[in-house]
């Protein structure tokens, strides 16, 4: 048996919060989506997380389908691992940042919202923040230049 175990068919990793893992949807209810992660017990997102993520991303999970997802608590004896859809995004997301801060490339966003201290950027499912002193601004009593 020991054999066994050891041969590379048996190559689970416990599940340990803050991972990522690829898993594939076993079962859509509309109080949860249950993923196959690997353990003992599918791992569950639970219908606070999937409010986290766009009606058109809800819609679209399927059975069969391969999602990453986040390990925000393992399996315990008696309950299942809870994952989160969105905080996989948000890690894809700051991937992305990560390439575009390491290659030099510039991002152009649009601004979404302000307050005292700078302005917010979306990027993705990520909010970046550009603090105000960051932000040029024009000389008072010049115009900008006319459209057209």
């Amino acid at each position: 048996m020991w054999d066994l175990l050891k041969q590379s068919e048996y190559d689970f990793v416990p599940l340990k919060t803050g991972d990522i893992r690829q898993g594939k949807i076993v079962r859509v209810e509309s109080n949860q989506v249950a993923v196959d992660i690997g353990g003992k017990k599918e791992g569950v997102i639970p219908v606070a997380e999937l409010e986290k993520i766009s009606s058109d991303l809800r819609a679209r999970l399927v059975v069969g389908q391969e999602i990453p997802v986040y390990i925000v608590r393992g399996e315990t004896a008696d309950e299942p691992a809870v994952l989160s859809l969105s905080q996989a995004k948000q890690f894809e997301d700051w991937i992305k940042v990560e390439a575009l801060h390491a290659s030099g490339e510039i991002f152009e966003g649009v601004v979404s919202t302000y307050n005292k201290g700078g302005l917010i950027v979306p990027f993705g499912r990520l909010r970046g923040f550009i603090t105000a002193s960051q932000v040029s601004s024009r000389p008072a009593g010049h115009a900008l230049p006319a459209e057209g």
